[in-house]
């Protein structure tokens, strides 16, 4: 009777599983259709048109950034540093003289190495030094620029570096030139947004990338004497990552 009792109990626990089965499987689909609908809703929402608009504003320099010296060399290296160093207080004179003001003057190198020279058969003979001193000078009248260089030869420099033109206070042009940016990359959503056939929305996101000056040539020069300098243009420019919703299909 026991042993008839025990087989007559399988039957019930057997349909108790499966059911538990059934449902555990249901709930699994539905779950992920769940979460498959809930990442299309998702994309739907981040959707969008996203570009990049670039915009320009063009200026005329107001600065310039000389870069001028003495280098000479000396056997005896203190008498070597004591005839450069006369010589740039001689051409800091004759900048202050030609209109610079003394604190746009600074020294940006200052440096002494040994060179070793050598008999014609390759034998080391005798040995000198090399001294260089270099300022940095800002000139806040480009148009002055051959002047001072001018002066700054006569009392003795031999080495130009070089001239970089700039403009103290960018920031008018900078937020010209980031108008002229957005306009642009708004444009360019309208066309994408037209040939898609749908309607732009409004802008949800804007990134800023990078400023920066360009040189541009410009029909100017000052007399140096033997040649000009042309001071051209700068422009400055601005880039922008813009992404717009969208909205419905155009009617």
């Amino acid at each position: 009777m026991s042993s008839r009792s025990v087989h007559a109990s399988h039957p019930s626990v057997a349909t108790g599983i499966y059911p538990v089965r059934a449902i555990g499987r249901m709930l699994v689909t539905l779950l992920i259709v769940g979460v498959a609908s809930l990442g299309q809703a998702q994309t739907g929402t981040a959707g969008g048109i996203t570009v990049n608009g670039v915009g320009t504003a063009y200026g005329s320099p107001d600065t310039a950034v000389v870069d001028l010296g003495v280098s000479l060399y000396n056997a005896d290296v203190a008498a070597g540093m004591s005839q450069v160093d006369e010589r740039m207080q001689a051409i800091r004179e004759a900048l202050v003289a030609a209109g610079v003001d003394a604190t746009d003057i600074r020294t940006t190198g200052l440096s002494v190495w040994r060179e070793q020279q050598f008999d014609q058969q390759g034998n080391p003979t005798t040995e000198r030094y090399n001294i260089w001193h270099n300022y940095n000078v800002t000139v806040r009248d480009p148009e002055s620029v051959g002047a001072v260089i001018n002066a700054a030869v006569a009392a003795g420099a031999n080495n130009i570096g070089g001239v970089t033109f700039t403009i103290a206070d960018p920031s008018a042009l900078e937020r010209d030139a980031r108008a002229d940016a957005i306009a642009d990359a708004r444009e360019r959503a309208e066309h994408l947004a037209e040939l898609m056939g749908v309607t732009l929305g409004e802008p949800v996101s804007v990134v800023e990338g990078y400023q920066g000056y360009m040189p541009m040539v410009r029909q100017a020069a000052f007399d140096m004497g033997s040649g000009g300098i042309a001071t051209g243009e700068l422009a400055v420019s601005v880039n922008v990552t813009v992404t717009f919703s969208l909205g419905g299909a155009e009617q």
